[in-house]
């Protein structure tokens, strides 16, 4: 999440911010993996992966005209997004807190892709959306090589800096993923997910949601 402190205050938002991990599959495309999760857990879940495949991240950050506001109750544009400047992914671990140091773990910059926004024709939504590859291996971490025990979970922590019109310095976007490995030979699939007018994306079947706060000064 983006904080400031100090200066004027030039926009405050909402962001709805989803997260995907893809897997190179038979036919030589990316496609999202799928999200196991439980009813107590909107939005949230863990991510099902085959072990040893070529991996993407993708995000996709979903903005209403609507959202956002000043203390005088005027309306107020909507974010600009321009670039992404880093995605850095680390901290692998087999519990929900990290408890090393980052000196004690692996953090990579990742090859970015692409960064663009999306055209949805007939919805007043904005989707921003950017991928990044990810080599899991080089993480050097057993957790991350092998199939994932029975009852265990592998967890990440990811951070996007991306930039906005009208700011100088990025806002970053921090979320802990949960994931299991399988074996490679493991058969299971999801759809891909195509957004609707007014679908309610807390039915995503393929990724995991937040809801970050961000203030430009």
């Amino acid at each position: 999440m983006f904080e400031c402190t100090g200066g004027i205050l030039l926009h405050q938002s909402d962001l709805l911010v989803w997260f995907e991990i893809l897997e190179l599959n038979d036919v030589g495309e990316y496609a999202p993996v799928p999200v196991h999760r439980s009813k107590d857990t909107i939005g949230q879940g863990v991510f099902l992966l085959h072990q040893g495949l070529q991996r993407r991240i993708a995000v996709t950050i979903v903005q209403h005209p609507e959202v956002g506001g000043s203390e005088d109750g005027l309306m107020m544009p909507p974010v600009i997004f321009t670039d992404v400047r880093e995605v850095v992914v680390g901290r692998a671990r087999d519990t929900p807190e990290f408890l090393l140091t980052d000196a004690q773990t692996q953090i990579l910059s990742l090859s970015l892709l692409s960064a663009r926004y999306l055209p949805h024709v007939g919805d007043d939504r904005t989707f921003f959306r950017f991928e990044a590859a990810w080599d899991s291996s080089l993480h050097g971490s057993y957790l991350l090589n092998r199939a994932t025990p029975k009852g265990q979970r592998v967890y990440i922590t990811m951070s996007c800096y991306v930039e906005l019109e009208g700011s100088g310095r990025p806002a970053c976007l921090t979320k802990d993923l949960a994931m299991i490995i399988f074996p490679r030979s493991s058969k299971f699939a999801v759809p891909r997910f195509a957004p609707k007018k007014q679908q309610d994306l807390s039915v995503v079947t393929s990724a995991c949601l937040n809801l970050f706060y961000v203030v430009l000064l």
